[in-house]
């Protein structure tokens, strides 16, 4: 074992355990409710945190490494998250993060119970927590293969440990601590890889120069499918955007306006952090490996290590330590937002709106908590059977684009979005998404050659929720042509005289509770 990597490593979870603990305790002193609190931040988080936690929970370590290996195995063109992921939390913050904030949700499940009911949320949840899960499995399998290189020890013992410090202070102190150690994770981020940039730079066996004169790295754009190509890109795109994460961070600061200015100025400080990676992918194709203590190491065929192993074997001793510990606090930012993430939506929109909806606020929390532990569980075992990081980073933003994105468009922007749209909706989009398959995961069962299936699925996804939605409130709410007693999902119901009082006279119809309300209901049966 690596002593001085230890010792470093070491520093490194206590210092995030310590502001972990010192966030939690400020927890006591608020004057906001316990799920406000623990869920997001009594929305009382400064906008400088939320830029800091924004970055620091994308950068994670499937970010990084990820970016490297695809530098390495695909080139530049086919690194495409660095410069989708800041456009698609551009996107967020001037399109969806001021209606989101505005309204005082919990978690991004709650507009889609006001328009779909529990049905939807339930179906959603499963949806959202498969991508988290995928997510965090990425980037507990690019901790494993960081700290192996570091310390010189198995990655079932790092990949466990990290997730239960993670787990540990995301217990007690939950968006508070989240957030603060996030900003402590995101300087160690920074500061390692800016120190070990110039040894990278000036390292002769890196070969620099080879990144001008031979641009391997950069990809043959002569073999680009085009096709595929862009429906990589909107997916990416428009799959940064439906994240309990993402929205987390939205929900927690104080106003709409610095929901959207931290959406910005994150998405910008994410691509920002990917540039070393990039040029650490570049180099890696050129370097010449002989004499260093992995002299056998080939990049093409172990791209998932390019990261760790050139930091590690190009740069002095103590930053090369530095180096390896700002990847592993990169990842130690996004685990604590899946688990956070995950178990926010379980307690708040599973178990208290659906299972359980008598409980009190501080049964809630401590659901919460049990939550978190649960999916670090699931994430830690995940992580150690993981294949590719890159390729489990890029199947999460791809569950979320064919499923979760159409129907958040749909309950966000469309009034008369109801079950009768959203359910066929989701089973279609996820049916076309599994019938593309998965390399290593997933066999193919619908030939999609070089259609763009995950847009296909996506936009097929809109138009069915838009059109069936319609539909339903016409025959029931409009024309009336349906009989209630025929409501068999319990979309519509009649109005009760409070109700009344609050719907928009030029609505036919609004929607509360996770139901389609009725305008008038003189000719309801």
């Amino acid at each position: 074992m690596d002593t001085v990597g230890f010792i470093v490593v070491l520093v490194l979870y206590l210092v995030i355990l310590v502001v972990g603990i010192l966030a939690a305790r400020l927890t006591k002193k608020q004057n906001a409710t316990d799920t406000s609190m623990s869920m997001v931040a009594g929305r009382r988080l400064p906008v400088f945190v939320g830029i800091c936690t924004m970055t620091a929970t994308t950068i994670g370590g499937g970010y990084m490494l990820g970016t490297s290996e695809s530098i390495v195995q695909s080139g530049l063109i086919w690194t495409v998250p660095p410069f989708a992921i800041m456009l698609g939390l551009g996107i967020g913050g001037l399109v969806f993060a001021r209606k989101m904030r505005d309204a005082n949700y919990l978690t991004m499940l709650d507009p889609i119970y006001e328009r779909t009911g529990h049905t939807m949320v339930v179906l959603t949840y499963f949806t959202a927590m498969l991508a988290d899960l995928f997510w965090s499995a990425s980037i507990l399998a690019s901790l494993g293969h960081t700290l192996s290189v570091l310390l010189d020890v198995s990655p079932q013992i790092t990949v466990t440990v990290s997730a239960a410090v993670a787990a540990f202070y995301t217990f007690f102190g939950q968006m508070i601590s989240v957030a603060y150690t996030d900003v402590i994770q995101l300087i160690f981020t920074v500061v390692g890889m800016v120190l070990a940039l110039p040894f990278l730079f000036t390292n002769e066996k890196l070969n620099g120069s080879a990144i001008v004169s031979d641009p391997e790295w950069l990809g043959n754009p002569s073999t680009l499918p085009i096709v595929p190509y862009i429906d990589f890109w909107l997916a990416m795109v428009f799959g940064t955007i439906p994240w309990q994460e993402y929205f987390q961070r939205v929900l927690a600061l104080r106003s709409s306006f610095d929901a959207v200015t931290m959406s910005l100025v994150g998405g910008f400080g994410s691509f920002l952090v990917a540039l070393p990676p990039m040029f650490i992918g570049a180099a890696a194709l050129h370097a010449d490996w002989n004499g260093t203590v992995h002299g056998d190491f080939n990049a093409s065929r172990d791209a998932s290590l390019v990261l760790p192993l050139v930091i590690y074997n190009f740069t002095p001793k103590a930053v090369g330590v530095i180096g390896l510990a700002a990847i592993a606090a990169a990842v130690m930012s996004s685990v604590d937002s899946v688990l956070l993430s995950a178990s926010s939506m379980f307690a708040h929109n599973v178990y208290r709106n659906l299972l359980r909806k008598k409980a009190s606020e501080r049964e809630t929390v401590l659901v919460q908590r049990v939550a978190i532990v649960v999916v670090a569980v699931i994430s830690t075992l995940m992580a150690l059977v993981t294949v590719s990081i890159f390729k489990m980073f890029t199947l999460a933003a791809d569950v979320v684009y064919v499923i979760t994105f159409p129907l958040l468009v749909g309950v966000l922007f469309f009034p008369h979005c109801n079950t009768y749209g959203a359910l066929p909706a989701f089973l279609l989009a996820l049916s076309l998404r599994l019938g593309a398959g998965e390399v290593d995961f997933l066999p193919a069962f619908i030939p999609y050659g070089d259609l763009p299936f995950r847009t296909m699925a996506m936009l097929l996804s809109l138009l069915v929720n838009l059109t069936f939605s319609t539909l339903a409130w016409w025959l029931f709410a409009k024309s009336r042509a349906i009989p209630l007693r025929f409501d068999v999902l319990r979309c519509f119901h009649v109005f009760q005289p409070d109700e009344k009082a609050r719907a928009d006279d030029d609505d036919d119809s609004v929607v509360a509770n996770g139901s389609a309300l009725l305008r008038d209901d003189k000719d309801a049966e």
